[in-house]
């Protein structure tokens, strides 16, 4: 709303009529800012509309349209003269469309504009989510054509989920995209948690219309990954081609459809730098076995033979190639008559099949050889349904229905391999868990060898959602209101362990020898003293079926008090059912009577239901002056626990056991085997004992009160406009989370001497329950808080559109999440704030812009000289922010507790000079705390690398007759090259190397990866 000289009008009366009799629809009065809204409306193509502002002359329009689904901005200009021709216009908005979908984006993800928001940061993980002012990333809401795309296995999206190794599995294409919304602080509606991601596939239209494109990229186009250089190999070998189209158009009967596909292949050399034992390390150790009166055991050869030799000895850099190869496929079918009823059905699937290495440096990672790279294969279906019948021009409902399906199985790189060619008896007999356990020699010394712990593992979510909504315009009230009922399925099987893991540490002969780490694992390795407590395997049938419901509803209400003060309240109550396991194999333990399979006296449930997440939400807009708003808000957000907590516990360095679901109890036990020292070792020795399980065996229990986690989220802000195309926002943002689920052992034993037997006698059930050693127990016990100043800018012209944000943010917690991946137990179970810190997440500065810029055409006459230097566009994302926390730990259990999560002693300054060939942290700067003892190092003290990254695009359009249109794209990723690195090894002993690039998670489409450069040719019309 403006006057004639183009400047902001605040308290002009707008009012909304239907038809030709000119009912009020609604009312609405432009605030501070000039801005008036109305949401909710019926489809129609005869609104009429009605300004009017003391000291200015009334402004009419009629036969305003609007069809489903649509969004539009008009720009009112009156005059206190005379009632202008052109006083209601529409907003392009085509053109900001247009500069988001030619900005350099990699492998076309969407997740990647998502993250551009004030408060956000990138996790990197496999999930596809991404922490958004301090919450877990995990307790993001993702909608898609008003259903959810949920995968409640991670808490992620289902489609936008990365694969085996993040690489991009099922996307929808950003060509099918017609919008991407991420709302933070979301109101009554968004729920349950704090950040919605809403994403609206495109709608046909009454002309047939659509697009083809190929997106070329390999490695003739990349520069050398920084680790080839250093260690003088060449670049990695990288292809990937994504193509595909898109179409679109009318159908009979007022109908409309909307199409595209995309397919991608991608080959990807994924660089890691590591070492394996040098000949001279290995000749040292075997005389040091020798001296102490031992003969080398049989199967220290064969192991150390593991090591490929085509890939050198020492320090070194290697590569693994890696492969994807998928399909998605969208198809929509809009039908409706305006202003009465629409129906809008959509349908996505996508198949995608991986290769990529998923081990990790250090303990319990597996390996990154390409022997062992694990293979996935995924599946998604996504489905919704809308219904959107008005009653009335104010009063407008919308029935939904959503289904999606994520399926994904993975298996090891060498699945068929029998180990007992090598001579290793491990007792595994089962097809699906065949090929080398995993075993670590002097962890985060040497690379691992064998697969991940966690695979294989297969999974199939189903989610189906029926879900109500209503919209009432009352005059300056603007009602919402509706529920939704949600159906869960989870059909997986997590053979985490059953291939078993062997560790050489050097901590029972070699440490006694010698005091270099990894000369006194190898004295380990070659005298055949595997390690105990970690040398462990489990055992059983891991299949498991769990089913939930969930039920929501809310009402919200947004008053428009006065012109300058616009106050919304709202309420959302979420009732999440105490998952259940369909064949009766959910257990726990209880503290006082063992433990009990669910369903049976004395465990009704496994926890108590919650039926108190009522969530009230309240914000405020108030005007100070002609172009300033004072903006505030405050909510009480719930979140349901994703099903990983109970079925892929995986990286608890405790225990092999995933969850409560695989207990040693019931017609499908899982038992974990520690075989107590020493550890059985040699040709054809039964490493993990006889075939029938001996105690004690792990046990994974959940609290029986675990309320469900919340977050109170709050927000104040200042926004000043910078005459009508520009806006500066200042904010705060603050989260405190409550209930926070982590995995502690109720069973952990006082600090003493690293003894299995001694650990086994000092633990706090030893007298009760002798056969149970570790008991991880899923407690809603963490705290989190974030604080932050979050500052964006943002300018939309004809020529330059451009969002910058900033965020200063500080982010702790005892834990930042359970399940999964996520690193656990905490050090000390007993004493939970030990591992008060910086959340693992945690950024103190993070910056991110985005722009494009439409070249203005040079003053040259008609003909092929203009041709060529017309229709010219840059575009660029540029990502900088500090580095994420570092953990330090100890290799083995110094704390005789059996956890394996003690820290060092710091003893000195950490600091070293950037070498990024050298160590990234003083290795003198540690110390092993005394034997039985916790060191004084906190948790998440040191930051890793930085990142630097900028991305450009040149863009050229030429139109060639009619509405057909050639665009030319060329984009570069890190254009400057700037060396970027992930964190280094962690490892107290390791050295605290840098051994790989961020994008590792990742190949050439994360950020941080070497530059490159992709070729990009589309053709609309």
């Amino acid at each position: 709303m403006f006057d004639a000289r183009g400047r902001s009008l605040e308290g002009a009366r707008i009012s909304l009529s239907f038809g030709a009799g000119g009912h009020a629809t609604a009312t609405a009065v432009s605030d501070h800012l000039a801005h008036f809204e109305f949401s909710g409306l019926a489809a129609s193509r005869d609104y009429r509309l009605r300004v009017s502002r003391t000291g200015y002359v009334s402004v009419e329009a009629a036969g305003l349209s609007l069809v489903p689904g649509e969004t539009k901005e008009l720009r009112i200009t009156m005059d206190p003269r005379r009632a202008l021709a052109n006083a209601v216009a529409e907003v392009a908005r085509a053109g900001e469309r247009q500069e988001v979908r030619t900005l350099p984006v990699r492998g076309q993800a969407s997740g990647n504009l998502e993250t551009l928001i004030p408060g956000s940061g990138a996790s990197g993980g496999t999930f596809g989510s991404f922490p958004v002012n301090g919450s877990r990333a995990q307790f993001n809401t993702y909608i898609v054509s008003g259903v959810n795309n949920l995968d409640p296995f991670r808490g992620a999206e289902a489609i936008g989920q990365g694969g085996a190794f993040a690489a991009p599995a099922i996307l929808l294409p950003l060509d099918a995209i017609q919008e991407i919304q991420v709302e933070t602080n979301a109101g009554a509606e968004y729920g349950p948690s704090g950040a919605a991601v809403l994403t609206v596939i495109k709608s046909g239209g009454p002309q047939l219309h659509g697009s083809l494109f190929e997106f070329f990229d390999n490695d003739k186009l990349a520069a050398n990954n920084f680790f080839n250089n250093a260690f003088g190999r060449p670049r990695s070998e990288f292809r990937n081609n994504q193509f595909g189209f898109t179409a679109g158009g009318p159908l009979p009967r007022s109908s409309y459809f909307f199409s595209s596909y995309e397919g991608q292949h991608e080959r990807v050399g994924v660089t890691a730098a590591s070492r394996f034992p040098a000949p001279a390390e290995i000749s040292t150790a075997t005389s040091l076995v020798q001296s102490s009166a031992r003969s080398v055991n049989a199967l220290a050869a064969p192991i150390l033979a593991l090591y490929p030799p085509s890939l050198g000895q020492g320090p070194l850099s290697f590569s693994t190639l890696g492969r994807s190869d998928g399909d998605a496929l969208t198809l929509k079918a809009d039908h409706g008559l305006a202003g009465s009823n629409w129906l809008s059905t959509s349908y996505a699937f996508g198949t995608n099949r991986q290769q990529f290495p998923q081990g990790r440096f250090g303990l319990g990672g597996g390996s990154r050889l390409p022997l062992y790279a694990a293979q996935s294969h995924t599946v998604v279906h996504l489905f919704a349904a809308e219904w959107q019948h008005a009653l009335s021009p104010q009063f407008l409902t919308a029935a939904r229905f959503g289904y999606s399906r994520y399926a994904e199985t993975t298996l090891t790189g060498d699945h068929g391999f029998d180990v007992t060619t090598l001579g290793l008896n491990t007792g595994v007999i089962s097809t699906r868990d065949s090929g080398l356990p995993e075993i670590d020699i002097a962890p985060g010394e040497y690379e691992n060898l064998g697969a991940s712990l966690s695979l294989p593992r297969g999974r199939a979510s189903n989610v189906f959602e029926l879900s109500d909504r209503a919209s009432w315009n009352r005059g300056a009230h603007q009602l919402k209101f509706g529920g939704s009922a949600t159906f869960l399925q989870e059909n997986a099987f997590t053979d985490t362990g059953m291939r078993g893991r062997l560790v050489f540490d050097g901590s029972e002969l070699g440490d006694k020898l010698s005091t270099d780490f990894a000369i006194a694992s190898l004295v380990d390795l070659l005298a055949g003293l595997p390690a105990p407590g970690v040398t462990t395997i489990a055992r059983g049938d891991s299949q498991r079926y769990l089913r939930q419901h969930r039920w929501a509803a809310f009402v919200e209400d947004g008053w428009q008090v006065r012109p300058a003060l616009k106050v919304t309240l709202g309420l959302r109550h979420d009732q999440f059912s105490v998952p259940t396991e369909k064949q009766g194999r959910l257990s726990n333990f209880v503290p006082g009577a063992g433990l009990l399979v669910v369903g049976t006296p004395g465990l009704t449930h496994e926890y108590h239901p919650n039926d108190v997440d009522f969530a009230p939400r309240a914000a405020f807009a108030l005007g100070l002056g002609a172009n300033r708003a004072f903006r505030g808000g405050w909510g009480l957000y719930f979140d349901a626990q994703p099903f990983d907590e109970l079925m892929d516990n995986s990286n608890n360095s405790n225990s092999i056991l995933s969850g409560p679901v695989f207990n040693p109890i019931g017609r499908s036990a899982i038992f974990t085997i520690t075989p107590p020292p020493p550890v059985p070792f040699g040709p054809g020795v039964q490493i993990f004992g006889p075939a029938a399980p001996q105690p004690p065996f792990d046990v994974f229990a959940v609290s029986t009160h675990f309320p469900d986690p919340r977050y109170r989220n709050f927000n104040l802000a200042v926004e000043q406009r910078l005459g009508s195309q520009q806006l500066l926002r200042i904010a705060y943002y603050g989260t405190r989370g409550e209930y926070l689920p982590v995995v502690m052992d109720v069973n952990q034993p006082l600090p003493g001497q690293a003894d299995p037997a001694s650990e086994q006698a000092r633990r706090p059930f030893a007298a009760a329950f002798p056969k149970f050693r570790v008991i991880n127990t899923l407690a809603a016990a963490a705290h989190s808080n974030y604080n932050s100043l979050q500052v964006s800018a943002q300018r939309s012209a004809a020529n330059v559109t451009f969002r910058a944000s900033y965020t200063f943010s500080k982010s702790l917690d005892e834990a930042s999440g359970a399940g999964g991946f996520r690193g656990g137990p905490p050090e000390d179970s007993r004493n939970l704030r030990r591992d008060y810190g910086r959340s693992d997440f945690d950024a103190r500065h993070r910056f991110t812009v985005s722009y494009a810029w439409r070249v203005p055409a040079p003053a040259v006459p008609r003909g092929w000289l203009r041709a060529l230097l017309a229709n010219w566009q840059l575009n660029g994302i540029t990502t900088l922010h500090t580095g994420g926390p570092l953990n330090i730990t100890l290799p083995f259990d110094n704390s005789g507790t059996g956890e394996f999560r003690d820290r060092p002693n710091l003893i000195g300054n950490a600091r070293v000079a950037f070498n990024p060939t050298g160590p990234y942290l003083n290795p003198a700067a540690f110390a092993q705390p005394a034997q039985g003892t916790y060191g004084n190092l906190g948790r998440n003290v040191f930051s890793g690398p930085g990142l630097n990254n900028f991305d450009l695009s040149f863009v050229k359009s030429q139109p060639i007759g009619g509405d057909r249109l050639l665009r030319l794209r060329a984009e570069f990723f890190n254009v400057w090259n700037h060396p970027n690195f992930a964190n280094p090894s962690t490892t107290f002993g390791s050295g605290f190397r840098l051994t790989s690039t961020p994008d590792s998670f990742n190949p050439y489409f994360g950020n941080g990866s070497p530059r490159n450069l992709q070729l990009v040719a589309e053709l609309e019309f």
